[in-house]
């Protein structure tokens, strides 16, 4: 059975794009928590900030181990992702090179060995290690190759880290890999529709892609998420309420996609001593419940009143007024 969980998030607010639908249902079944994020979020130098949300965010859902790996938020140009080997130290565009804490929160590496780890590949893929033996949880969620360079970075260390632990140990926990963005973060703006939408495979803008690639989607792992998650009256959600402690991201306008009737993963078998994608999921040793497809649904209703209620305070006209107040406030500057 599983009695600690361990979500590997890069950024401050993706562990509700990895797990957010399944924290509520974790802590009712009296699952331990714990959050590993590998970067201190300091692209813009908000890494205060987000540490406060982040912990306010384990405060809703009612968990308190956040570890933090202390590495760079490398955006989309600069991300130790592009290093051309694993020793190669390289700077963070917040202008760090070794991990560090922030206000009182040491970093990992810190709080184990005493010193700060340079930024390198070695170092990460290291670092995830020793969390992962550390907590020996039961189950272990993940980011995969999402299209930003710090999503690939931890996907890619992971895979290797928990492929050294498991071929060399008696050590072999559940592994759902999942993507942060494709059907998630940029997924169908379908939360007011009713009955509740399973997770589609698709995104858009920027960071658009067709497919799942290196998955098949008709592969994936569906979990069913617990009513309470998706109330039309949307202010009740423990993850409407997370996303938007996280001011900084802006998180909550999101929440019409990242919300859906299921959770999608992708399950990697270790029981053999081997990290292999796998379709044959151990469910019996989990609190979860596959999801279960409904059909054909005859009758959809789209609560279209409450959608422009929530665009009008979450999303876009508070987008439109911010702009035309700064087009104000530039005029006034010149």
């Amino acid at each position: 059975m599983v009695h600690a969980a361990l979500i590997f998030a890069p950024h401050q607010d993706d562990e509700l794009n990895i797990a957010g639908g399944l924290m509520e249902q974790m802590i009712l079944a009296g699952i331990k928590i714990s959050v590993c994020f590998l970067t201190n979020g300091d692209w813009k130098g908000e890494q205060e900030k987000r540490l406060k949300e982040a912990k306010k965010v384990a405060n809703i859902f009612g968990y308190n181990d956040i570890i933090y790996l202390g590495y760079g938020d490398g955006g989309f140009s600069k991300s130790l992702y592009y290093a051309t080997n694993d020793d190669v130290v390289v700077f963070s565009p917040a202008g760090f090179k070794e991990t560090y804490g922030v206000e009182d929160k040491q970093d990992f590496h810190y709080a184990k060995h005493g010193v700060h780890a340079a930024y390198t590949k070695r170092n990460v893929r290291n670092d995830i290690k020793d969390v992962i033996q550390s907590i020996k949880a039961d189950i272990i969620f993940c980011v995969d190759a999402d299209e930003h360079p710090d999503h690939k970075l931890l996907s890619e260390q992971f895979d290797k880290a928990i492929s050294e632990i498991i071929s060399n140990s008696d050590y072999h926990p559940i592994i759902l890999k999942t993507f942060a963005y494709l059907g998630v973060f940029y997924g169908a703006n379908d939360y007011f529709v009713r009955p509740m939408q399973q997770t589609k495979c698709m995104s858009y803008g920027r960071w658009a892609r067709s497919d799942c690639a290196p998955y098949n989607w008709d592969d994936r792992v569906s979990f069913a998420v617990n009513s309470s998650v998706y109330p039309l009256c949307w202010r009740k959600s423990k993850l409407f309420k997370a996303l938007k402690a996280y001011k900084t991201q802006r998180g909550v306008k999101f929440f019409p996609r990242i919300c859906n009737a299921d959770a999608v993963y992708w399950f990697y078998d270790t029981r053999l001593g081997d990290y292999t994608l796998s379709s044959d999921f151990p469910l019996e040793q989990t609190p979860f419940k596959y999801y279960k497809n409904i059909g054909n649904i005859k009758k959809i209703k789209n609560h279209d009143i409450l959608k422009l209620i929530y665009e009008f305070y979450y999303d876009k006209i508070p987008g439109k007024v911010n702009s035309i107040i700064k087009k104000i406030l530039s005029v006034i500057k010149s």
